[in-house]
């Protein structure tokens, strides 16, 4: 992940300022927000820092805690094809009545009504409904469904965007598939990036570890989250 400049402005107004005058030059920064009743060194809350990089055409990312009164969020120009959440969708439309919208960000929205990312826009991680074939797959795999049930909700909600993302039933068979495999290797958000090549390996490690199970009786792997996945052969 590329390394982002670090920002600290005083408040939402000087970070609205800020966009207005880096939004066509700047590749993103990592951004620092206030938690609750901090006002020193800045006031800016998550909420105001969200609404004001809709306006602009820009999107959150993932964020850190720096010490008891901040942290840091990566804010990055919205990319091409980027999906959208219902949430943001009517944060946007909520901001176009305000006045608050600005050239950038209704770039990106035209952009995302005119290829129909804007009508598929994503209710959340929350809506499991949407997901029940994702859920019903990894439910399949005792050590796929120990591996959900160990990521954190950021990892979880990126799966669901990206499922979302697709425009197939096809594609959104295989991109599971791929995802409860990744899950059995300890590579939850890898698959849908993959080469030949890489599944190839991965298809390769798991057989090593079947081969495994069957000597030892269980398979036991350790991921990169330093969790120890154990199941019974089959």
């Amino acid at each position: 992940m590329k390394t982002l400049d670090k920002l600290t402005v005083p408040n939402a107004a000087a970070w609205a300022q800020w966009l207005l005058e880096n939004t066509s030059k700047s590749p993103g920064v990592s951004l620092t927000l206030a938690k609750k009743g901090i006002v020193e060194p800045t006031s800016l809350s998550q909420d105001e820092a969200v609404e004001e990089a809709l306006c602009h055409g820009w999107i959150n990312g993932q964020g850190r805690t720096i010490d008891e009164t901040t942290y840091m969020q990566r804010f990055t120009p919205r990319a091409a094809k980027s999906v959208w959440s219902k949430r943001n969708v009517g944060l946007v439309e909520k901001m176009e009545k305000e006045g608050r919208m600005q050239a950038a960000g209704r770039a990106a929205v035209a952009a995302a009504q005119q290829d129909g990312r804007w009508q598929r826009a994503y209710s959340g991680a929350a809506n499991l409904d949407e997901m029940q074939d994702l859920v019903d797959a990894i439910k399949a795999s005792p050590v796929a469904s120990e591996a959900w049930d160990g990521l954190a909700k950021g990892q979880k909600s990126l799966i669901y965007f990206r499922l979302a993302a697709l425009k197939t039933e096809a594609g959104r068979e295989q991109r599971i598939r791929e995802y409860v495999r990744g899950l059995e290797l300890g590579e939850p958000t890898a698959s849908s990036r993959s080469t030949e090549k890489g599944r190839k390996r991965s298809w390769e490690k798991l057989s090593q570890a079947e081969s495994s199970s069957k000597l030892s009786g269980v398979v036991v792997k350790k991921t990169r989250f330093g969790r120890e996945v154990r199941a019974p052969a089959s």
